[in-house]
């Protein structure tokens, strides 16, 4: 390879520029079958030894046109390119050959967020294998986390046309008093960019990962200059998720901005400037000021175009016996040699998470678990990429594609052996192609009779931009509008404000959009429910809201006692074990709620479904849910709410605990519990109560039912009076620190207030 010629293009103008190369060197340019392209040459620069040609005979390399060409120079050195160029405009854009590019990106690298060859091919083959596969499911852009890629990763990107995003990589010196500056290898930084700017699948060259404030470190904007001069072509950024909205040493931004779920209260999180505001200005002027009684908050625009960081990134529980079966026939088919030479072995998750779903008892209700997981995640997947490309960023990273083999938390698309999981990769190009018709819904459930509102937008990134189509509107497969003459542009565009009714029930609206270069197709469930008045509390039963000894007095009277309980509700003097609950996916290690199942068919008739979905958020979110573990009694289950297979990385981390903990994982969480107490029975409810659609449905039906229910066995009020006794002295259940993060869902992303406030000191955790 010569590290001394460059290859780069400026497509708008269709030239190609040779640089490095003598004014008398012979070369030959070769398409992919070998025949010899001819291009005329323009000029030759004397001052950078430029080659200028116009390169009107090239075809234009990008994710969906790979084309490659060989440019063979005198000396027998052979370089691949392509005729290619990325750019970014104002803050607004990624331009790819002068037109838009929406990124589509998934992570890789580091160990946390990778997997080894577990194909029994070649590494090319593997990576290519792998390549196809995110292809697929609609991705166009990898970034490599902290890591620098192989050879053979980007040649295959080369190949099949991937976006790579690369970092060399920094480190925080540490002193007595914690973190004290950067280091930076800038020899390392140079040799990668030589090495890897002629490969037309290289976008992104970045120092490195989460680097706070990177716009007031000299050493950054050097590393800035040199990259954009050694690379032109090429994007340069400084960091992967921090930095201030002004900085000028990167020509795009990744943000931070993964922690809350952009849903109902967080649904603009996209178009807010929170995230920015933690790092703030170059400037360091202050970004609010009160004084005077006059206050005034500074907004935050970023300067450059902006792409979410490490988005998404939610789990689901796996099946561990498929999933360990699987690992035992590649490991007998590749050989003992293969796996040697490849250091892999078998991660102990696949032998320590069955351990600990058995001791628990909890095979019976796996399926539950697993399936409510799954559509949890994709739900989860679905509502943030469609927020996403409803806002003004340029794109997103995905933590990860595909689930790294070494730790247990399975926040892939497809498996840590690149194979297809449960979500199709159809239903995922639905809003993950370059152009996606999109429904922006006032809620998703409705009371019967009321309209029901939504506008319908275009996000368009494909090319030619300016196209008519005609836009199709189903309601449950029925056409309820359709018209031609749209004209489509580039980015994200409003199409139609729509308003219909629908009948009580599960419904699903569907946009259709065509034209001469595009047919998308995108749909969305929503529910209507009836509209339902309380009934009167039936005969024997009876409402609290506070624990305390009148439920026992009560239950002594032969009662149904409907108790709704909250941990936090002012006035309990007992205390079930429990967790704050939210409606958001659990990601990495982080959450307690995946989703979750109903165990009465009145419950699924009321709700429209069996498992959790959007339309149980009223219920859920802020609410609290029971931690069964421990419980000792005799009971019946009616909700169930799924807990994360996953340790708290912390517990690694400051405590070094690396088993997998019955009390931290998979726990029994119950959000309706009915128990036989004495005479009685004693109902817990511990879902929100309201007037929106679902809510009043499922209240009214709960109260309805409260004289049916029953457990198969009884206790005594006495017996139950004493293990409240016992969980109150033994104090409240705290969360693990990431969890509690999760939990308390005030901040979009961690800071150092939150780890001051947890206990931990950043400068010891390396």
């Amino acid at each position: 390879m010569n590290k001394d010629i460059y290859i780069y293009s400026k497509t708008s103008e269709n030239l190609l520029f040779i640089s490095g190369i003598s004014k008398t060197a012979k070369y030959t340019i070769l398409d992919a079958n070998k025949n010899i392209v001819n291009l005329p040459v323009l000029e030759y620069k004397e001052e950078d030894k430029t080659l200028v040609l116009k390169a009107d005979a090239l075809s234009k390399w990008t994710p969906d046109t790979p084309v490659l060409y060989t440019l063979t120079l005198d000396d027998n050195s052979v370089i691949t390119f392509g005729h290619t160029a990325v750019t970014s405009f104002n803050n607004s854009a990624i331009l790819l050959n002068g037109d838009q590019i929406y990124l589509r990106g998934y992570i890789r690298g580091i160990v946390a967020h990778d997997h080894p060859n577990l194909t029994g091919l070649s590494e090319l083959d593997a990576y290519r294998k792998h390549i196809k596969q995110a292809k697929k499911y609609g991705f166009n852009l990898v970034r490599f986390h902290s890591t620098v890629p192989s050879e053979e990763f980007v040649q295959a990107a080369d190949e099949l046309g991937l976006l790579i995003h690369m970092e060399i990589g920094f480190a925080y010196d540490y002193g007595p008093q914690g973190k004290t500056g950067i280091s930076m290898d800038n020899k390392n930084w140079e040799e990668t960019i030589l090495k890897y700017r002629n490969n037309p699948s290289v976008a992104i060259f970045c120092i490195g990962n989460e680097m706070h404030n990177a716009g007031r470190q000299p050493e950054v904007h050097h590393l800035y200059k040199l990259g954009k001069t050694l690379a032109p072509a090429k994007l340069i950024m400084d960091n992967s998720g921090w930095g201030e909205y002004d900085r000028t040493t990167a020509d795009i931004y990744s943000q931070h901005i993964a922690y809350y779920f952009p849903f109902k209260h967080h649904q603009e999180m996209f178009k807010q400037d929170f995230c920015w505001h933690l790092n703030g200005s170059v400037s360091q002027r202050p970004m609010s000021l009160e004084a005077n009684e006059v206050k005034v908050r500074r907004n935050a625009t970023p300067l450059r175009p902006v792409i979410a960081h490490e988005a998404i990134h939610y789990i689901e529980i796996p099946d561990y016996a498929a999933l360990t079966a699987k690992y035992d026939a590649f490991a007998e088919k590749a050989g003992a040699k293969f796996l040697e030479e490849r250091e892999i072995e078998k991660p102990r998750f696949m032998t320590e998470m069955p351990k600990l779903i058995e001791r628990k008892n909890l095979a019976s209700k796996l399926p539950d678990y697993m399936k409510a997981s799954e559509i949890t995640k994709m739900q989860g997947i679905k509502v943030y990429l469609e927020r996403l490309r409803l806002s003004g960023l340029c794109g997103y990273e995905m933590l990860q594609f595909a689930d790294c083999f070494k730790y247990e938390n399975k926040n892939g698309i497809v498996d840590c052996f690149d194979d297809d999981k449960f979500i199709p990769a159809e239903w995922m190009r639905q809003f993950n192609s370059n152009t996606v018709v999109l429904a922006d819904f006032e809620t998703e459930s409705f009371f019967e009779g009321k309209e029901i509102k939504s506008e319908i937008y275009l996000s368009h990134f494909d090319t030619p931009i300016n196209q008519i189509g005609k836009l199709t509107i189903k309601l449950d497969g029925n056409v309820i509008y359709e018209d031609c003459g749209f004209a489509t542009i580039a980015g994200l565009q409003k199409l139609i404000d729509i308003t219909f009714k629908a009948n009580i029930g599960l419904h699903t609206l569907t946009a259709e959009f065509t034209a001469d270069h595009i047919n998308v197709t995108n749909s969305w469930q929503f529910r209507v429910f009836a509209n339902v008045e309380l009934p009167k509390l039936p005969e024997n039963c009876v409402i609290l809201d506070k624990l305390t000894d009148q439920v026992f007095t009560e239950l002594e009277n032969g009662k149904t006692v409907l108790l709704d309980y909250h941990r936090d509700k002012e006035g309990n003097t007992y205390y079930l074990p429990g967790a704050l609950d939210r409606f958001k996916p659990c990601i990495w290690d982080r959450g307690s709620n995946l989703g979750g199942f109903f165990n009465a068919s009145w419950l699924e008739e009321t709700l429209y479904g069996k498992y959790f979905e959007l339309q149980m958020q009223p219920l859920v979110e802020g609410a609290y849910k029971l931690n069964l573990d421990k419980f000792p009694f005799p009971h019946k289950e009616l909700i169930s709410v799924v807990d994360k297979p996953v340790r708290d990385r912390m517990k690694g981390i400051v405590k070094g605990i690396k088993n997998f903990i019955d009390d931290d994982t998979l726990r029994n969480f119950c959000s309706l519990l009915v128990i036989n107490v004495g005479k009685g029975v004693l109902v817990v409810n511990t879902l929100n109560n309201s007037n929106l659609p679902g809510a009043i449905n499922y209240r009214a039906e709960l109260l309805k039912q409260l004289p049916s229910l029953k457990a198969n066995e009884a206790i005594t009020v006495a017996e139950l009076k004493k293990y409240l006794e016992e969980t109150t002295q033994a104090g409240v259940l705290k969360e693990d620190v990431m969890n509690h993060f999760w939990e308390i869902d005030n901040k979009p992303v961690e800071d150092t207030l939150f780890w001051e406030a947890a206990g931990l000191d950043l400068a010891k955790i390396k």
